[in-house]
């Protein structure tokens, strides 16, 4: 493990062309699983869901945010975030992953950490993400994160003040 810091790299509208083939590698690779339909799958990868995102990155409130993880000028992972100051200050963490080969060092906490820093930097007073496997469930948990019942499509979800 690196003790170099995380870098944050926030990207733009104009930027994130480079993100979405990251993103449905890890959504195919990480996220779906037999529970998932087609319909589920295809429209998550679609450019369909893409714009509805892209537009959401430019909009005066609860903007989306697409941000790479860089360490020791490595790319090692990615997420995306929603600051909903109408909530509250909820930042509902919409995707966060690491690269294959930054996994299970220590590195997913210094991510989160640094993300969680930059969001309560932008007015964050507490965080959700749902789970979708008992490793993130524990990855989650080693964070601080509670249980936090189910969101509006049964997927459940966790909570950090």
């Amino acid at each position: 493990m690196s003790s170099d810091p995380i870098r944050i790299e926030q990207r733009s509208r104009a930027q994130c062309g480079t993100f979405w083939p990251l993103h449905w590698d890890y959504l195919v690779q990480d996220m779906f699983d037999e529970t998932d339909t087609e319909a589920d799958r295809a429209y998550f990868c679609s450019e369909e869901y893409r714009g509805a995102v892209e537009r959401a990155m430019t909009r005066p409130a609860n903007r989306v945010h697409q941000v790479f993880f860089h360490r020791g000028g490595q790319h090692i992972g990615c997420a995306q975030y929603v600051l909903y100051q109408d909530e509250g200050g909820k930042c509902l963490i919409m995707d966060f992953w690491l690269f294959p080969p930054y996994r299970r060092q220590g590195a997913g906490h210094d991510c989160f950490r640094a993300l969680e820093q930059a969001a309560r930097d932008e007015g964050a007073a507490w965080f959700a993400i749902n789970y979708h496997s008992d490793g993130a469930h524990r990855f989650w948990r080693s964070l601080g994160f509670a249980d936090d019942g189910t969101d509006e499509y049964g997927d459940p979800l966790m909570r950090k003040e």
